[in-house]
């Protein structure tokens, strides 16, 4: 079912035409296919007709997906805190994993050009060799000194959204990088007076999408970007994409539309306003919304002229009135096989003017097949030798072509014949009822074998052991292991049953996870990394998450019930229909890679809180946020604290603040406590310390799940105060009292 949302046209008609249901966070279109980051699972949808778009296949990688790119048979995703990910895509209906590389920050974005692939990793740009795509390397680095949020490339430049936010270092918006030598970027020149989130390049002028709107700079003299003309929206900006004269913008109310023709002013020519957009992308007539409502497709129309391009007659002539453009092959490249080896890739073109693409192939040997609407290649040769053939595409009577050579070779490989298996003596050992350590034995020609859970990747391992942590007690998981082999093959998958071991009984409290808002709510929890943060990977003991779906006007609460997670539950009033969100809680053994400062007084637990993605948790959606917390009665009695003194603090950004705390309820193995927060960010549940008061002042700060833009605060706007700890001398000092005398009677009571 499509949704309409609201359609606004002052000088077009915004159509919807299609939709794919979910909440898809990021999208690539090449050819006939659209490749959306929809969690952690990249999803790729036919869009040959997109009044009917259907699914073709899906892989499932190792964390959020943020940013696509496709280069010939590989997509390369950037996989939040898993790096990223090189997925083979030369079949669309079982796309595979085929390599990784584990940055040191977070990976935002990605782009693709020649055999580097350029990465926003939050602290910095890195470049990164995929000449050999199972085997990413490290090449160069740059520190943008803010947080890089996207990344643009054009010729010998690279343009990286660098967002200032939350960053007091005077660093820059928009950070252009000379590339021509990728294992050294040099900088070329800055644009400091925005917060970037993203560009896009055309010609002489990079538009922006900034905190309030669009962005436009000349960058016809690299070394000094200025700017030109702007746009302002509803508020922050996710993302841009070019086509023609028009620009289009996504943000958290939709899409809107400008016309470019004159950089300087920019006209508003319609928007689409029914979903949060994270991110959109042009290919021919339609655009294609990446949103919490599904990827929604659209096309501008004429509004005297229903179906007609605006400015444009009703023949084929593009939204530009410009001729009808042929397509452009992407490369292909020649391919080598062995005999009795199944070779498959997939031809892909893409068609600036949105006409459908297809494809033909001369000269094919003997038993291949080629599907002329996918584009898909599979042969198994019998004999060696050197094979040529011709592949084309055509749209709309004009067409494209490339001729490859397929080098067939009589040895190697692993043939029906001689099945051979290169994974032997797989084990489990150290068996828990939360892990599995698992061995294996791999012959001499094994450099990476693919390991899956449940028929589910989960890591790309070099070496003969894996420990799985994390898992459900008392539960059975197949794991399947697949090799590559030095000549670039993949061999024999072997699979192996194992259960983990009967848990001990818990001394949790709490009961099932509920929703004030919608009475709905999913919850996950893991360990190590935690998706949507930069936290160091090995600073994390585990991480809770669950999801509310938040309605207008309504109170809302994440309750969560992990073992070793302290926080109980997170709550505010909803301004907006938000649809599902997520709350992500990160138990630390240290303190927060964001906190430059050690927090005052005995630490009990550091936990990262982080409600929605980017700019979410702000004064125009939520209001009187609170975090309730747990902490066990032996760390009191062990340390002899006082359960008076205990509060919860919160880095701001430049120092540890207190938070108002007050107690909720004693259990038997805990005190509960619930603490008034201006925002999300690290935390420390502390005790004995004589600590300063939030500020009066202290305003609701931007959420930052993704550590995007503002992993600590964001200080800037007009926002709700929180309030104040010290309002009155005697009043906290009686409440005190009573507490320290209602938990020393408690203690002598346990006691005897």
């Amino acid at each position: 079912m499509i949704n309409t949302g609201i359609c606004s046209a002052d000088n077009v008609n915004v159509d919807i035409v299609g939709q794919f249901s979910g909440d898809i966070f990021n999208v690539f279109v090449a050819g006939n296919y659209a490749y959306l980051g929809q969690g952690q699972d990249l999803v790729i949808i036919d869009t040959s007709d997109v009044t009917a778009i259907s699914e073709l296949g899906r892989v499932t990688s190792m964390s959020e997906i943020y940013g696509i790119d496709i280069s010939g048979n590989y997509a390369y995703i950037a996989n939040g805190d898993a790096g990223i990910t090189v997925i083979d895509i030369s079949n669309p209906a079982s796309p595979t994993i085929l390599g990784s590389y584990d940055t040191d920050g977070f990976a935002r974005d990605i782009a693709i050009s020649g055999n580097y692939a350029y990465v926003a990793d939050v602290s910095s740009l890195l470049i990164v060799d995929i000449s050999v795509p199972s085997s990413p390397t490290l090449v160069g680095t740059y520190d943008t000194i803010g947080f890089a949020n996207g990344v643009t490339i054009s010729g010998d430049h690279v343009y990286v959204a660098d967002d200032v936010k939350g960053v007091f270092d005077g660093s820059y918006g928009l950070v252009i990088l000379d590339i021509s030598n990728p294992s050294s970027p040099g900088l070329v020149g800055t644009y400091d007076l925005v917060y970037a989130y993203n560009s896009a390049v055309s010609d002489n002028y990079a538009y922006v999408a900034d905190d309030s709107g669009l962005s436009i700079l000349d960058i016809s003299v690299p070394s000094s970007p200025a700017p030109v003309g702007r746009y302002s929206g509803a508020g922050d900006s996710n993302g841009v994409a070019v086509s023609g004269n028009y620009v289009y913008v996504a943000d958290a109310s939709g899409v809107f539309v400008v016309d470019v023709t004159d950089p300087s002013a920019p006209v508003y020519m319609g928007s689409y306003d029914g979903a949060y957009v994270y991110n959109v992308a042009v290919s021919g007539n339609y655009a294609y919304a990446a949103s919490d409502n599904g990827l929604l497709v659209f096309t501008l129309t004429d509004p005297s002229s229903p179906g007609v391009s605006p400015g444009n007659s009703a023949d084929n002539a593009t939204p530009d009135g410009e001729a009808d453009q042929q397509p452009v092959i992407l490369e292909t490249g020649d391919k080598s096989v062995y005999v009795n080896e199944l070779l498959t890739f997939r031809v892909s073109a893409t068609d600036e003017d949105g006409d459908v693409i297809m494809y033909s192939a001369s000269d094919l040997p003997e038993g291949a097949i080629f599907d002329a609407t996918t584009g898909i290649f599979s042969w198994t040769p019998e004999t060696e030798g050197n094979y040529i053939v011709t592949f084309t595409a055509e749209s709309n009577g004009l067409t494209a072509s490339e001729t490859i050579t397929i080098d067939v070779s009589s040895s190697g490989g692993v043939t029906p014949d001689s099945p051979g298996s290169q994974i032997s003596d797989i084990s489990g050992e150290d068996i828990s009822s939360s892990s599995i350590t698992l061995t294996w034995t791999n012959s001499p020609d094994v450099v990476l074998v693919e390991l899956s859970r449940n028929d589910i990747f989960i890591a790309n391992v070099s070496g003969s052991v894996y420990e799985d942590n994390d898992l459900d007690s008392d539960t059975s998981y197949t794991y399947s292991l697949l090799p590559h082999l030095s000549d670039g093959s993949k061999g024999v998958v072997e699979s192996i049953d194992l259960s983990t071991s009967s848990s001990f009984d818990s001394d949790t409290t709490g009961g099932e996870r509920s929703s004030s808002s919608s009475g709905t709510m999913s919850s996950s929890s893991g360990g190590g990394g935690g998706a949507g943060s930069a936290e160091d990977f090995e600073n994390v003991v585990l991480k809770d998450a669950a999801t509310v779906y938040l309605m207008m006007d309504s109170n809302a609460t994440y309750e969560f019930i992990e073992q070793y997670n302290p926080i109980q539950a997170v709550s505010f009033y909803s301004l907006k229909n938000s649809g599902e969100v997520t709350s992500t809680i990160e138990v630390l053994y240290n303190r927060s890679k964001f906190a430059s400062s050690d927090v005052e007084g005995l630490v009990y637990k550091y936990v990262n809180i982080w409600v929605g993605k980017s700019g979410f948790a702000t004064e125009g959606n939520i209001k009187d946020p609170m975090v309730q917390f747990r902490v066990n009665n032996s760390w009191i009695e062990e340390t002899g604290v006082n359960p008076a003194s205990i509060r919860l603090q919160r880095y701001d950004g430049t120092a540890w603040e207190v938070l108002p705390t007050v107690f909720k309820a004693n259990t038997t193995s805990y005190v509960i406590f619930e603490a008034q927060t201006p925002g999300f960010s690290p935390f420390a549940i502390t005790a004995d310390a004589t600590l300063d008061s939030v500020n009066t002042d202290t305003k609701l700060q931007s959420a930052d799940p993704d550590v995007l833009s503002d992993p600590v605060l964001n200080k800037s706007g007009d926002y709700g105060q929180a309030q104040p700890e010290r309002s009155n001398f005697w009043a906290p000092v009686i409440v005190v009292l009573i507490i320290g005398l209602l938990a020393a009677g408690y203690m002598y009571l346990k006691k005897k």
